[in-house]
């Protein structure tokens, strides 16, 4: 719940009044529902609404009495399931669980939440795609196929002038995928003909300097 504490704090910052937003929190997980629920009561904000859905089919939410328009955010993170690999500092255990497996399991997963946080943005909003892990399956590969799959009703945002002080690196654009028998490929042409289910295309880097990920 921290990132969701962070959020409310921010939104009750600018002049101490009541905001004219509402923050809607998701997960599916119903312990840490409630433990968000708890972590959240100290900030007494009325303006937080905490779901505990599946997110990938997370239903519409409508304001109106006949259910006909169905509520468009203004601002989505989405801060999807992951192998972790990212924290592998801090936190030991990743390093005797992780296998390749974890971020290729995940990525048709991590691919439907974002298409559902970009089916429930709102025109000229932004959604920011968020994981923990160093793994381009998880991240370069399932935000370059919502890319595709978008037709260009959606762009990747710089935010560098923004945020000038973060440190980053850019995306990359090459990596290989490491199937169940430890071999690495570089492309779907290479993954044989009856495992080519289990590593769909979409895992695999593009040939589209378009993307610019």
């Amino acid at each position: 719940g921290s990132k969701t504490a962070q959020i409310i704090e921010m939104m009750h910052s600018r002049d101490g009044s009541v905001p004219s937003g509402v923050l809607v929190a998701n997960d599916k997980d119903n312990k840490r529902c409630y433990m968000l629920v708890h972590q959240t009561k100290r900030l007494n904000s009325p303006c937080l609404v905490v779901l505990n859905e599946d997110a990938s089919c997370i239903p519409n939410l409508c304001m109106d009495e006949q259910r006909r328009q169905p509520l468009a955010f203004d601002r989505i993170l989405c801060d999807v399931p992951c192998s972790g690999d990212g924290t592998l500092r801090k936190n030991c255990e990743v390093w005797r669980k992780w296998t390749a497996a974890n971020g290729n399991g995940l990525h048709r997963l991590q691919a439907r939440i974002l298409r559902r946080g970009l089916e429930m943005l709102a025109v000229g909003g932004r959604l920011v795609y968020s994981t923990c892990a160093f793994n381009p399956i998880e991240d370069e590969a399932v935000v370059a196929t919502l890319l595709e799959q978008s037709q260009g009703a959606i762009e990747l945002a710089d935010c560098s002038s923004e945020l000038p002080d973060l440190n980053r690196e850019a995306g990359v654009s090459t990596w290989k995928v490491q199937m169940k028998n430890g071999e690495f490929v570089s492309s779907h042409d290479e993954v044989p003909d009856e495992l080519k289910e289990s590593y769909p295309a979409s895992m695999f880097p593009r040939n589209n300097p378009d993307l610019h990920l």
